[in-house]
C-alpha cells in the first residue's frame, strides 16, 4: 500500500479493500504486484486534476464462461479489480 501510494502523488485517494478469506492462486508474486503496479499508473495518468482510486480483491463463483473469453470452464477464481473516478 506504500508503495502504491508513492505512485500516484498526494491528489488521489487511495482505498484499498481485500476481502477476508481470499483463495490461493497460483502465480509468479512478482508478476502480479507488476500488474497491479502497472494498473494504478495507468489509472493514475487517466487522472491528472486528481480523483479516488481503488483497488479490491474478492473470490468469485463463475457458472458459465466470460462474453469474449477462450476459457469455457467454471470455477471458483480470484478478482482483482481496479476502479477510478
Amino acid at each position: 500500500e506504500q508503495m502504491l501510494g508513492r505512485l500516484i502523488g498526494d491528489n488521489i485517494e487511495l482505498t484499498i479493500n481485500v476481502a477476508p478469506n481470499l483463495g490461493r492462486v497460483r502465480a509468479d508474486r512478482v508478476q502480479i504486484e507488476q500488474v497491479v503496479m502497472n494498473l494504478v499508473i495507468n489509472a493514475r495518468d487517466a487522472m491528472p486534476k486528481g480523483g479516488k482510486l481503488t483497488v479490491e480483491t474478492s473470490n468469485i463463483q463463475l457458472s458459465q464462461a466470460l462474453p469474449g473469453s477462450a476459457w469455457n470452464g467454471r470455477g471458483g477464481f480470484l478478482r482483482d479489480a481496479c476502479r477510478k473516478r
